[in-house]
């Protein structure tokens, strides 16, 4: 009895991690994804969205100060 018990728990233990695995998986893309689409819509964080070309660089800041603020 004790033999069955055993292999009973070890059964138990992979059925437990494979259950475990497949709820967090789902429970990951149902929480995440949404708030991953909601901030992906309303913020561009890298500004990407921004005009992608030349720039005039802003002439009321010495370039000296702005060596040192790199």
């Amino acid at each position: 009895m004790k033999r069955a018990w055993e292999k009973w728990k070890t059964f138990a233990e992979k059925i437990g991690n494979f259950q475990a695995t497949v709820i967090f998986s789902i429970l990951y893309f149902v929480l995440l994804s949404p708030v991953g689409i909601i901030v992906s819509l309303f913020h561009d964080f890298l500004g990407t969205r921004k005009f992608l070309g030349w720039q005039k660089l802003d002439d009321t800041v010495s370039t000296r100060r702005k060596m040192k603020e790199q």
